[in-house]
């Protein structure tokens, strides 16, 4: 089933997906209009209606393969809570963007080392696969967080649930185009990381061996490094 969620747009959104419900007379398609909440809010939504084993997120800037699910579904051993794909960057037609799509393929190879560490940190909103009573069981995604990806991987993390990184390149996805958009991104994902790590819910993980080298060394790592990121752009840029 597709589960759109309009959240609070001013384009034509809810018009343009009335009328592929009607053209393609399809029940499996449904629409939720919302005043704007921000995505884990429209996530919430969704996930309360949908029906199946499995809840899959994507957003409204990603295309995803004809085949993308049914070539992630089969890693969902019994343990596995969440598989995630390898995204790609669209279009690369300013130097930000070449510089993200040398950065995307790396980023999720170094995912999938960490992955056979349990070490994943994140589960990004295009197209990560999830059990859907797992994460209905930890409440869902947070309506008050920054980045309710990387909460929601910290949650399957806490709770002793296996996230997989597989190299399926299925997924394709808009990049900032500018460096100012570029900043607003990153700046959101860096303080979002250092907001959950130093959070009550989370803070106990960090350096804490019951959570092996997730605690020990991923989570010091992510945290220092968004902390040295927002330092140094505080030094040479304002």
């Amino acid at each position: 089933e597709i589960i759109v969620v309009d959240d609070g747009s001013k384009d034509n959104t809810s018009k343009i997906v009335r009328e592929v419900i009607r053209k393609s007379g399809k029940k499996n398609i449904m629409l939720i209009r919302q005043g704007n909440k921000g995505k884990a809010s429209a996530m919430n939504n969704a996930l309360k209606i949908a029906k199946g084993s499995f809840f899959v997120s994507l957003d409204a800037d990603s295309t995803v393969s004809r085949d993308a699910l049914r070539n992630l579904l089969p890693y969902f051993e019994k343990d596995i809570a969440a598989v995630l794909p390898v995204i790609d960057i669209k279009e690369s037609k300013t130097w930000i963007q070449k510089i993200q799509a040398c950065e995307y393929p790396m980023n999720f190879f170094y995912k999938k080392l960490m992955g056979n560490l349990d070490c994943i940190h994140v589960t990004p909103g295009p197209f990560s696969v999830y059990r859907k009573d797992i994460i209905k069981n930890l409440g869902g995604f947070d309506e008050n967080n920054l980045v309710e990806d990387l909460e929601m991987a910290l949650k399957l993390q806490k709770s002793n649930h296996r996230i997989k990184q597989v190299l399926t390149n299925d997924i394709e996805t808009e990049s900032p185009s500018t460096l100012k958009s570029f900043y607003k991104q990153r700046n959101r994902w860096y303080k979002g990381s250092l907001i959950n790590l130093a959070s009550p819910r989370y803070r106990s993980m960090v350096l804490n061996p019951e959570y092996g080298d997730l605690g020990l060394f991923q989570l010091p790592m992510v945290f220092m490094t968004a902390f040295l990121s927002i330092i140094i752009f505080i030094v040479f840029v304002i």
